[in-house]
């Protein structure tokens, strides 16, 4: 299943300024064997620091959705017109 435009909360790490944050990333699908969050962009900068902060994600957050949540962390990859220096994530 794939639903687009949500929000989901930030796992609740010690020491992190975003725990329990909420963060909308563009698309958010899950299945048997795990979940990935894709993040579309025209910009030219990277968003490298803000796909790095889906990757602690709450799987729980899916159940909002009626997402069956998935269990660890998402697969995180962003998707753009032209190459922009995303890190890991492109």
């Amino acid at each position: 299943m794939i639903e687009v435009n949500l929000s989901y909360r930030s796992l609740k790490k010690e020491n992190d300024p975003d725990a329990g944050k909420m963060f909308d990333p563009d698309i958010c699908a899950s299945g048997e064997s795990g979940w990935f969050v894709l993040e579309l962009t025209t910009n030219t900068k990277s968003k490298a620091g803000k796909l790095q902060k889906y990757q602690y994600l709450d799987c729980n957050s899916l159940a909002i959705y009626s997402i069956p949540p998935a269990q660890g962390s998402p697969d995180v990859m962003s998707g753009r017109l032209e190459h922009v220096d995303d890190g890991d994530f492109c």
